[in-house]
């Protein structure tokens, strides 16, 4: 039986928050790794009396006041929010670590860093740890970064090439960021300059740090086990070869060290952060944004989107995800309706004939709960439509009895999962599903494509691949549409929801594709550029001369 990797665990307490609970949960259920020792930080932060703090601080008094008045407005402006469920709410982890030796050390601290003492080192060595994980202390330096076998493996919640400090998630959400990273890294003497394990993207909610931080944290939570296993699996020599590949040169960091702002800086901050609110909601009276479809003719997929023709929806609905099959003179289009009233998407049909000339979109689906993202394929003779039912927590797969007008429910492919537009591809007689999933109750379903596959696309089984992720970048994780093949080569239309959703696509070329392996790159985008009243773009659509897609659009409200 395979050894397990021995784990130990660097913490300043064991109140720790709930994203942490759930790490180190999955970390117990890994069949490649255990946890065997906790390292308790026992050094306390000083204690001040009043009148200390007052002969101390004196001339800072006034500085400290109007700072906890515009901390007050921020938290008023921006925090009057709460996120279910809560990424920091304290929970105790000793529960979870029965039997596990904890040894207490006090380290040396200078300002920023904590040193830990020879014997303490030794202490921890003697314990013959794989890993270290760093879930408390400061800025480690010194031996114990060599104190066991792989390092010591720490958090940095944001992108370590554009924002190393903090405070963490402040910055993105302050200057609207489009995107806020976050890196698992093996700590060097560098601070946030260590060997990058892992790294991802997830877009930014600029209206409040909670609503940032928290999908992104219970994203994070997956991040070691997922290394962790990976190691396992692999082996050391293979593992540390995928890592040196994603580390091929130093990374330069030329952005300025982030701080804590001051008060002239937080002030100039929070007055641009309320003059973007009030321009929004002033807007919000005057416009409203629907997705419409757009469609073009031409002989191969029409890539002039200042060209397409808009097909506008009643002002009570919108009509996005369009996916299009051909079937003799008649290019059928099957799309999400969502009544604004109703709240609720269905899938609808518009019949299209060459010239362009079309009908009313036919009601085809509806169910208690959401329907988009109608994906149809032929299997064996017969159409089918994958949909994405991400309220439901389900995958479901419908077949169609009278095509294109009659369909029946045929199965679930998944239950129990928040996935979203389900997109199916066959390759060599296998059949692979890619899916944009949240793995952790709170996280997003933005972020992070997850695939499968098997031999039979309506009944499974699917077998999840082990590279999954595949993808965890919000510029690229979930699907925009049917897989193009052109000249041999594989193109996956990706959406980009950095900034806000349904921003623009990313179209990935393939370059790996198999039971075991999975690689891509970007080759070229759509974004929202050829016309002001164009907010957005998420889905492409081609068949047999006609190229669909949707975009957001402004429109007035009074007119």
């Amino acid at each position: 039986m395979k050894e397990k990797l021995r784990i130990g665990l660097l913490i300043d307490d064991y109140d720790q928050p709930a994203w942490v609970h759930l790490m180190i949960t999955r970390l117990l259920n890994s069949d490649n790794a255990g946890i065997v020792l906790v390292v308790r930080n026992r050094a306390q932060r000083k204690a001040y009396s009043l009148p200390e703090k007052i002969r101390e601080r004196w001339r800072e008094i006034p500085s400290a006041l109007i700072a906890r008045g515009l901390h007050r407005f921020r938290r008023r402006l921006m925090e009057n929010v709460h996120c279910e469920p809560d990424a920091f709410a304290t929970t105790d982890v000793k529960t979870l670590l029965p039997g596990v030796v904890e040894i207490g050390v006090l380290p040396r601290q200078t300002r920023f860093c904590d040193y830990l003492s020879d014997d303490d080192v030794e202490q921890i060595r003697d314990h013959r740890l794989d890993i270290l994980v760093r879930l408390g202390f400061r800025i480690l330096k010194g031996d114990v970064l060599e104190a066991a076998k792989y390092g010591v493996w720490s958090y940095h919640h944001g992108d370590s090439l554009v924002n190393r400090g903090g405070p963490f998630g402040f910055w993105e959400v302050m200057e609207s960021w489009p995107e806020s990273g976050a890196v698992l890294q093996i700590l060097g003497e560098d601070l946030d300059g260590g060997t990058v394990l892992y790294r991802s993207w997830a877009h930014t909610n600029d209206r409040s740090m909670i609503l940032n931080n928290n999908p992104r944290f219970w994203t994070a939570a997956s991040f070691l086990p997922r290394m962790v296993d990976r190691l396992g699996a692999l082996g050391e020599e293979r593992f540390f070869e995928e890592v040196r590949r994603k580390n091929p040169f130093p990374a330069f960091y030329s952005h300025r060290l982030y701080k804590r702002p001051r008060n002239r800086e937080l002030a100039a901050l929070l007055a641009k952060k309320f003059l973007q609110r009030v321009r929004r909601r002033v807007a919000g009276y005057f416009r409203f944004e629907q997705w419409n479809l757009l469609y073009a003719f031409e002989p191969d997929i029409a890539t002039s989107m200042h060209r397409f023709t808009r097909l506008v929806p009643p002002r009570d609905r919108f009509w996005a995800d369009p996916f299009v099959v051909h079937d003799g003179s008649t290019h059928h289009v099957f799309i999400e309706e969502l009544v604004y009233a109703e709240g609720t998407g269905r899938i609808a049909h518009i019949a299209m004939d060459p010239e362009g000339k079309h009908e009313r979109p036919t009601t085809l689906i509806e169910e208690p709960h959401h329907l988009s993202y109608p994906f149809v394929f032929s299997y064996e003779g017969a159409w089918y439509m994958l949909a994405e039912a991400r309220q439901a927590e389900v995958v479901p797969i419908y077949r169609c009895v009278d095509f294109p007008y009659k369909w029946e429910f045929h199965a679930n492919l998944f239950e129990g999962v928040r996935a979203v537009d389900p997109t199916l591809l066959q390759r060599a007689g296998i059949w692979y599903l890619f899916l944009g999933m949240a793995e952790n109750p709170g996280s997003s379903t933005y972020d992070e494509l997850f695939l499968f596959h098997t031999n039979n696309p309506i009944s499974g089984p699917w077998t999840p691949h082990p590279l999954n992720p595949v993808a965890s970048d919000v510029k690229a994780a979930r699907p925009a549409g049917r897989i193009v093949e052109r000249n041999g080569e594989l193109f996956r239309p990706a959406q980009n929801c950095s900034g806000r959703y349904g921003y623009g696509i990313n179209i990935m070329r393939i370059t790996a594709l198999s039971p075991t392996e999975y690689a891509e790159e970007p080759v070229t985008s759509i974004e929202p550029l050829w016309d002001r009243s164009v907010t957005g773009v998420h889905t492409l659509s081609y068949s047999r001369g006609l190229t669909l897609a949707d975009a957001r659009i402004l429109r007035s409200r009074f007119r």
